[in-house]
């Protein structure tokens, strides 16, 4: 990676909570409604129409008979700011036919600058101009330095042992607040290596 990508390089976190309104596709019924994540290169003379999305990053369950489906699923990817845009893509599944799109929100990562996003309602739009959608996605976005990535990856993998390993009594290390902090363990860790 050149020093200019790594520099624009962070970790996002982002958190699809739901959508609201969707369009209503099924003729005997509600919608069938998941969500596709999809991270692409982005130039800025670009139209964010003309992106094809290819590079999947996540995809929610799909939530049966909704038009206001909560998915509360995060997904954790490392961007470059200044030269990639998210694309969320709602479709209505179906078993026979192929599925209905229902909208798309698609976010250049330098509209968001460094600031965290909590619980913003984006408008679905259209991918092409005879398409009916309606409805808003709900979405959450939060910018993490690498040391806070791998602390938390290293939280993960500590607990994720001590249950496979059965060593509940040790569990007070993360949980205990008079207890070593995790900026502490993670310390430990690297010295050991």
């Amino acid at each position: 990676m050149s020093q200019a990508r790594e520099e624009n390089s962070h970790c996002l976190k982002i958190c699809v909570h739901g959508a609201k309104g969707l369009m209503k596709q099924d003729i005997f019924g509600l919608s069938d409604p998941y969500l596709v994540v999809y991270q692409e290169v982005f130039e800025r003379d670009q139209d964010i129409a003309d992106i094809e999305t290819t590079n999947i990053i996540g995809k929610t369950d799909t939530q049966k008979k909704t038009l206001n489906p909560t998915w509360n699923e995060k997904i954790e990817t490392e961007v470059d700011q200044d030269n990639e845009v998210i694309i969320f893509d709602v479709f209505d599944e179906n078993r026979i036919t192929r599925d209905d799109f229902l909208g798309r929100v698609a976010i250049p990562l330098s509209n968001l600058g460094n600031e965290d996003i909590s619980e913003k309602s984006f408008e679905l739009g259209k991918k092409c101009d005879d398409t009916n959608v309606s409805g808003n996605l709900i979405l959450s976005f939060a910018f993490v330095s690498k040391l806070e990535r791998e602390i938390s990856r290293q939280k993960c993998w500590l607990i994720d042992t001590v249950h496979r390993y059965r060593l509940e009594n040790q569990i007070q290390i993360l949980t205990n607040e008079a207890c070593v902090d995790i900026t502490e363990i993670h310390m430990e860790f690297n010295d050991e290596e």
